[in-house]
């Protein structure tokens, strides 16, 4: 039996953000998770997981939701670092409607997660180690899960293993 803290925020959203980022950190190095996947629409998540994941051992992929918005300025230094940056309508995977509804009831933060856990399947193919994946509600990062990753053809086999922190309300 493990025993561990869950962090329940008291309302979703961007104020989250830096709390959730440390609370990764801290998971990863205390159960030695290497790979964190982080969402980020503009960049700015992303750069805030980057200045606090460098000196780790976390090998972060920052998965953008369009190349228009996100900052080109950002983009460059993520990749000059090697940071591994995509978007997510270049992964080939489904994610269906009624998935998305049952899992937003949980939270948008915990949908965006366990989309990140497919997501990481495709990028880092036969790959089975656990992930630590972010979602959040509008801008920046509010749940953060451990998910041993699978493709949306075999989505029967993706866990979400351990919440480390979520809102505990899902409306903003």
């Amino acid at each position: 039996m493990i025993k561990e803290i869950v962090y329940y925020f008291t309302a979703p959203g961007e104020r989250n953000t830096n709390a959730t980022l440390k609370m990764v950190r801290e998971w990863a190095q205390k159960y030695g998770i290497k790979r964190a996947f982080i969402p980020s629409k503009s960049g700015q998540t992303a750069q805030k997981a980057y200045n606090l994941f460098k000196n780790s051992e976390i090998k972060m992929t920052v998965v953008g939701t369009d190349p228009n918005v996100f900052s080109s300025e950002i983009l460059a230094q993520l990749k000059g670092n090697g940071i591994r940056v995509c978007f997510y309508k270049d992964i080939p995977y489904t994610y269906p409607h009624d998935m998305k509804t049952a899992y937003r009831r949980m939270g948008e933060g915990f949908k965006v997660a366990v989309e990140l856990g497919m997501i990481a399947a495709y990028l880092d193919e036969g790959d089975d180690s656990d992930a630590i994946c972010l979602g959040g509600t509008k801008k920046g990062v509010d749940t953060a899960l451990v998910i041993k990753p699978a493709k949306s053809e075999a989505f029967d086999q993706l866990e979400v293993r351990e919440i480390i922190a979520k809102p505990r309300t899902i409306k903003a």
